[in-house]
């Protein structure tokens, strides 16, 4: 059991090394593509190529118990790092919102006297879309924004999710 903690934390640290580097050579516009590139796909790429060169030795019952809890551990902690990474890294109206209210703190301010300068266009709908267009969400053809297939899958992912936990599954709050 122990073995199967330390390599599903330890391949996630090794994944986050290699996300760390990647962000300091030069920090990727679709982080959403690269994100999961990093965290699932090359540790599932070099599992594989452990496996086809021989490095390995035959798993035991044990071995594939193990192996099997370490990638479950690994998945659910590099699903929290991506989900999270969005709301810590990208533009956020709600944490606007805070700072506002942190500036006139212990007073509070009045509610209808909140005037956040980056509520902007920009700011809430253009940033936004050139996000989903570099991750290859949607597409601007003629000047027109439309959903891609990976858009389609992002959405479809997003509706089973909310239906599991409750929520509105139209995404509308």
């Amino acid at each position: 059991m122990e073995s199967a903690l330390f390599w599903g934390l330890a391949t996630f640290g090794a994944c986050w090394l290699v996300h760390w580097g990647v962000w300091w050579i030069r920090i990727p516009k679709g982080y959403l593509v690269w994100l999961p590139a990093i965290f699932w796909v090359l540790p599932l790429g070099g599992i594989s190529f452990l496996w086809a060169s021989g490095a390995t030795r035959p798993l035991t019952e044990t071995d594939w118990f193990a192996l099997i809890l370490a990638a479950l551990l690994h998945l659910t902690v590099s699903a929290c790092y991506i989900c999270g990474y969005a709301g810590i890294t990208e533009y956020s109206p709600s944490a606007e919102v805070l700072l506002a209210v942190r500036e006139h703190m212990p007073q509070g301010l009045p509610a209808n006297g909140l005037r956040i300068s980056s509520f902007t266009e920009h700011g809430l709908t253009s940033r936004r879309i050139e996000d989903l267009q570099a991750s290859g969400l949607v597409a601007i053809h003629d000047g027109r924004v439309s959903v891609t297939r990976r858009g389609r899958f992002a959405l479809d992912l997003s509706r089973v999710y909310r239906v599991l936990v409750g929520v509105d599954p139209t995404g509308r709050g």
